[in-house]
């Protein structure tokens, strides 16, 4: 697809009424939820919750993909998304990258419970933890620590 007209769907997307835009899309990372070949409603949000299915602008094409974090990093708001059968996260976005929320799949509106919403956070929290981040930010706060030193 042209850049123009990504550029176009994407300021669509940004200035959407309420009711919001629908698009079809395709693929099975999400099958579950939204099946390939779906019909969904997007509308814009200033701010995802974990839980929540967005629109993402990622490596140039649009993502489908669930939130499962927010943090800031060098002053920027950062998005972590996942797809419901992928086994790790995507790389983080810009909250700025987030062009909107699936509020409906086929025309009927859609809800996302509070399990769903626990259960992506917690996916946060072990990626946060498995991909070692805190020890990482230990350390770069306090140097002078050996590598092998147990914290």
């Amino acid at each position: 697809m042209p850049e123009n007209v990504k550029a176009v769907i994407d300021s669509l997307l940004r200035e959407a009424a309420e009711d919001g835009l629908v698009f079809h899309v395709r693929g099975t990372c999400m099958a579950g939820y939204i099946p390939d070949n779906s019909r969904i409603t997007v509308r814009p949000i200033r701010l995802p919750f974990p839980g929540d299915v967005v629109v993402v602008r990622s490596a140039g094409r649009r993502v489908v993909h669930r939130v499962i974090g927010l943090y800031r990093r060098g002053g920027i708001g950062k998005v972590l998304t996942q797809a419901d059968h992928g086994h790790r996260p995507d790389a983080a976005v810009a909250l700025s990258s987030v062009l909107g929320k699936v509020i409906a799949l086929n025309g009927e509106r859609i809800t996302v419970s509070f399990k769903t919403r626990v259960g992506s956070a917690i996916r946060f929290v072990r990626f946060v933890f498995g991909a070692g981040f805190l020890l990482k930010r230990m350390r770069e706060n306090n140097p002078e620590r050996s590598a092998d030193e147990k914290i």
